[in-house]
């Protein structure tokens, strides 16, 4: 679609957005995980675009988020196309594969349909703020996305906006904010590493390094939504997991919802453990790749800053219909409103939850060579929230402690274990005794397809927890430098995060958290990272100096530290929860 002279390419410089300031044009770019393959038919129940097409990215954020990520309920294209509300979803019947067209907008030809703003923005010039929809085939390995990523980013990128030396008339260059879901999140974190050597035998050519070297220069943060950057255990029991998706018995469980619903869930997940990319979610695969080519350290800018990267993922597999502690039964049916099943978007929802939560139990009670899994342990308290049941203590069969799992998974129910004062919760019947200090059972919550050790990026290929976290210096093959990592807590001072009940499916299409990312990062953040919560921009008048192109020169430690300092008294928005129905 965006063609860019030759010529440019000699001159691919967009300048750096350390010489910006917060008052510049912001570019969020949203990046989509792993989609299925064109040439696939739709998931079953879930009618769905060709993912190599400019209405998937439509199809899989919400209006809902999008909305709340930019402030408004009211959105347009740049020519002018309504895309409000349930204009933004609105699609013709499925063809013969199941695949679908958005009716409204959407034409891959039309340039000015790839950026999304707010209704009220009229005239000519660079918007205050606008959305890119990325969009690629996310089925196949990282490398093929990536370099699809970086040409129609940087393309479009320079067809509207100019580059460096050679900037649009009446257009000024807008800092880059990444907004990742899943995959979307790897990928991205390979841009902006832009390797030198070949991953999974495919390498960038030296054109497109020197783009992702330009859109790192111009990227001011980016925004993980349960991203797996320590590769997911799904992946790696994937023919395990498999063999149980396959196996009829272990479906009974789901006996109250209909035949063709439980088939939707099925072949959804055969969908998501089939694709090609499952083989780059492996934990063996980051292990390796973060610790070297697609190192943290890596994304470092021209100027020697760190592009601040933010974690942020979800806790309860089931979702919003799975954490209720009060429920009598084992399977908490009732949760879901049945004569709700005919809504498209509610069927979505239900179909993807659920099989999320069907990952998490056959990961933990599949057999195996190697026997049942959980996500991986952890002592932290702060993160190890969501309580479960147990098949071999159902009744009062909550997990206790850093209890071990000795015997296959009951299906569960997920739940907030946080307590700020001591209460009885009844469970199946039985009253419960919660204590009133954090409790945790030894195992890492997850989202259904990532666990919350990964989504949070806490290894980035080390044996050290929290590598690479802002506020301190890590000892890298480059030398010792800041990092750049914020790993948000479910929980701040006590308060839950919005996110907290997501699982995969739900956490890039919530109200709430799209507004939490605005108020906190789009409104607020900047392109270095310091002590406090929240990365920073530079002080007014600092003076820098630039090099013959026009871009920052290497800055020193000393310098680095003074700008550290002015983000150490930050304090997070909290928000309302709202909702997101």
């Amino acid at each position: 679609t965006f063609q860019v002279d030759p010529k440019e390419i000699t001159a691919l410089s967009l300048g750096s957005v350390i010489q910006s300031s917060n008052t510049a044009p912001k570019l969020i770019v949203l990046v989509h995980g792993m989609s299925s393959a064109p040439s696939d038919a739709a998931m079953p129940g879930v009618p769905e675009p060709n993912a190599n097409s400019l209405d998937y990215n439509r199809f899989y954020w919400s209006p809902t988020f999008v909305q709340n990520l930019l402030g408004s309920n009211s959105l347009k294209t740049l020519s002018g196309v309504d895309v409000s509300g349930s204009r933004w979803e609105a699609h013709g019947t499925p063809n013969s594969n199941g695949k679908v067209t958005m009716t409204h907008g959407c034409r891959d030809s039309n340039a000015d349909d790839h950026f999304i703003v707010k209704s009220s923005f009229s005239g000519g010039g660079t918007p205050d703020v606008a959305i890119f929809s990325s969009y690629r085939d996310a089925s196949v390995h990282i490398m093929p996305q990536t370099k699809r990523l970086i040409n129609q980013l940087y393309d479009a990128y320079v067809a509207k906006f100019g580059t460096k030396l050679a900037p649009k008339p009446g257009m000024a260059a807008p800092n880059i904010i990444f907004v990742c879901h899943s995959m979307g999140g790897l990928a991205v974190r390979t841009l902006l590493a832009a390797p030198t050597t070949s991953i999974g035998g495919v390498s960038l050519t030296p054109g497109e390094r020197q783009k992702a070297q330009a859109l790192r220069d111009r990227t001011a943060y980016v925004v993980t939504l349960a991203t797996p950057h320590d590769g997911s255990q799904i992946a790696d029991r994937v023919t395990d997991i498999k063999s149980a998706i396959d196996n009829d018995s272990n479906w009974t469980a789901l006996n109250f919802l209909s035949q063709d619903i439980t088939e939707a869930i099925r072949g959804t997940l055969r969908g998501q453990i089939r694709a090609t990319a499952i083989e780059h979610l492996r934990s063996d695969f980051w292990r390796n790749h973060s610790g070297n080519a697609i190192a943290p350290y890596r994304m470092e800018r021209t100027d020697g800053s760190h592009v601040p990267v933010y974690t942020l993922a979800g806790h309860a597999p089931g979702g919003r219909f799975f954490t209720n502690p009060t429920s009598a039964s084992q399977f908490p049916a009732g949760s879901i409103d049945m004569g709700r099943l005919g809504e498209e978007g509610y069927r979505r929802e239900v179909i993807r939850s659920v099989g999320l939560l069907m990952l998490d139990y056959f990961l933990h009670s599949v057999p195996g060579g190697s026997g049942p899994k959980n996500w991986g342990a952890t002592t932290r308290s702060d993160l190890d929230i969501i309580a479960r049941y147990h098949r071999e203590r159902f009744g009062a069969g909550l997990s206790a402690p850093n209890e071990a799992v000795s015997a296959p998974l009951g299906l569960p129910t997920f739940f907030n274990r946080e307590a700020s004062s001591a209460k009885n919760v009844r469970v199946a019947g039985v009253d419960v005794a919660f204590p009133a200090t954090k409790i945790k059972d030894g195992m890492f919550d997850a989202d259904g397809m990532v666990g919350t050790h990964s989504g949070l990026a806490l290894n980035l290929g080390t044996n050290q927890s929290g590598f690479f976290e802002h506020g301190a210096e890590w000892n890298t093959p480059d030398g010792s430098v800041f990092g750049s990592f914020y790993r948000v807590a479910p929980i701040d001072d006590g308060e839950e995060m919005p996110w907290v009940y997501k699982n995969h499916e739900t956490i890039h299409r919530g109200g709430a958290v799209g507004e939490w990312v605005r108020q906190n990062l789009i409104e607020r953040a900047g392109p270095l990272p310091g002590s406090g919560p929240v990365s920073f921009w530079p002080a007014p008048g600092l003076q820098l100096k630039l090099d013959s192109k026009g871009l920052i020169s290497k800055l020193e430690s000393s310098q680095f530290a003074k700008l550290r300092a002015a983000a150490a008294n930050m304090k997070l928005i909290k928000i309302a929860k709202r909702d997101d129905d």
